[in-house]
């Protein structure tokens, strides 16, 4: 199967249903960090899917985060961003911000990251990376062969250069979507939407309205 357990247990599960709580999101403050504050009511055992992710036209290829977070993937320059995506469990012992390193620096301000905190998960499923090098426009497939079913379903897309208009699936809720960075040709553009009672082995495709030629990727997540 495609999704893969990248952690099995460390979240406070069980105490109700998996719940999408809060969005935050920062620039990148030159030449190669960007910090981000937890959302207000983010508690311990939340769970914290966090991206980092530059313009195409940075020197930056990829994001490191502190000891304790687990990468779930990474694409270099592969889909026009230095994109790194990462998850963990929140404990008060982490305080109100992290802070993710670029590999390599860059000169003007084009892009940030974004952290999306889920409650009452016990464990995670994260889908490789896909993407799509020449438009922002298609539908991406969520991976085929994939066992998961009756989940919270997650997927993250992001888009070089542009603040999406609109992230839209069949039957799933769009928590967020904006852009990180300074102007139309120095950013990135990204949307979060899920699905909290998902059954069956492939949902519907997702589609991001952003800018004609412009790379983008997505990851999908299960949560339970």
């Amino acid at each position: 199967m495609l999704f893969h357990a990248i952690q099995g247990a460390g979240g406070f599960g069980g105490g109700g249903p998996i719940a999408y709580k809060a969005t935050s999101s920062a620039n990148i403050t030159l030449p190669n960090t960007v910090t981000i504050n937890f959302p207000a009511g983010t508690k311990n055992g939340d769970l914290v899917i966090a991206f980092a992710a530059n313009d195409s036209q940075s020197s930056i290829s990829g994001w490191t985060a502190p000891s304790g977070w687990t990468q779930a993937a990474t694409n270099g320059t592969l889909y026009g961003t230095g994109l790194t995506i990462f998850y963990r469990f929140y404990t008060s012992a982490m305080g109100s911000s992290v802070t993710f390193t670029g590999i390599g620096s860059d000169t003007i301000l084009r892009g940030g990251g974004v952290l999306n905190v889920y409650e009452n998960v016990s464990s995670v499923y994260s889908s490789p990376l896909g993407g799509d090098l020449n438009n922002v426009g298609p539908t991406y497939p969520f991976p085929t062969g994939s066992s998961v079913s009756s989940t919270f379903v997650v997927c993250l897309c992001i888009n070089d250069d542009d603040e999406p208009t609109s992230v839209t699936q069949s039957g799933f809720t769009t928590s967020n979507f904006g852009y990180v960075g300074s102007t139309a040709d120095n950013r990135v553009g990204y949307g979060f939407t899920y699905n909290s009672a998902f059954t069956g082995n492939k949902p519907p495709n997702i589609s991001m309205n952003g800018v004609s030629g412009e790379p983008a990727a997505t990851i999908w997540f299960a949560l339970t």
